[in-house]
């Protein structure tokens, strides 16, 4: 399995179509790039933006390769208290890592609907 390439790929798109593929977690398997996503929302996005990344995974790995988007399951939380939401938008990995890379702090949290 070598995703070395990977890294590559990321840094050949734009800022915002990058930042969908961030919190993937690539497997190649022959001619098979199967990109695992953590948030259903991730998932959601880098299907949405596969015409971008599907140009660049074939300079890489060929004309033949093909994608799949896969959402990891999320391990049951027995040890949440009940009545209690989801960890904060804060808390989100990928939302860390955007405010490291740009210095920034997050001011305000607003629930958007698709």
């Amino acid at each position: 399995m070598n995703v070395a390439g990977w890294t590559d790929v990321l840094d050949k798109l734009s800022r915002t179509v990058r930042a969908v593929y961030l919190d993937a977690q690539p497997e190649v398997d022959g001619s098979l790039l199967i990109l695992w996503f953590k948030y259903g929302f991730h998932h959601k996005k880098a299907q949405d933006q596969s015409a971008q990344l599907l140009p660049l995974v074939r300079a890489w790995l060929g004309d033949g390769v093909k994608i799949e988007y896969r959402l990891r399951e999320a391990p049951a939380e027995t040890n949440k208290p009940s009545g209690k939401g989801p960890a904060s938008p804060e808390d989100d990995p990928f939302v860390r890592e955007v405010v490291r890379r740009f210095d920034g702090r997050v001011t305000r949290v607003k629930e958007v609907s698709e």
